[in-house]
């Protein structure tokens, strides 16, 4: 049985290129805001999360919803998916309480090994 994940992405593009790479070896469903998860999570079991971290025009920043997440699901692998990826950005992401995190552009290779990382 392949291990379910969760992505949390506002661009149709990402959200179709990070699908792309994945679906192959995990279950993938993906809501678009962050206003969806408290729903999201009440309906279905995930092993993983990913978030975007600029969700577009939204109120709640992916780091609001990690935060949200956590709330529910302390041990929740949530990776962050970003641009900001300078060493501080990054030290500033893992003290905020994300497990890891991936860049943007998303690199095929690198998004399987994060994943594979924490739902081996």
């Amino acid at each position: 049985m392949k291990a379910k994940i969760l992505l949390i992405e506002d661009n149709p593009i990402n959200i179709v290129v990070i699908k792309k790479f994945v679906e192959a070896v995990y279950d993938i469903d993906t809501i678009t805001s962050g206003r969806k998860i408290d729903a999201q999570l009440s309906q279905n079991s995930y092993q993983l999360i990913l978030t975007d971290i600029n969700l577009g025009d939204e109120e709640l920043s992916g780091i609001e919803v990690m935060h949200q997440i956590r709330k529910q699901s302390p041990l929740m692998p949530i990776i962050a998916i970003t641009a900001y990826s300078m060493a501080t950005d990054i030290d500033r992401f893992r003290e905020q309480g994300f497990t890891d995190f991936i860049s943007k552009p998303i690199n095929k290779a690198n998004l399987l090994a994060v994943l594979a990382k924490y739902l081996s």
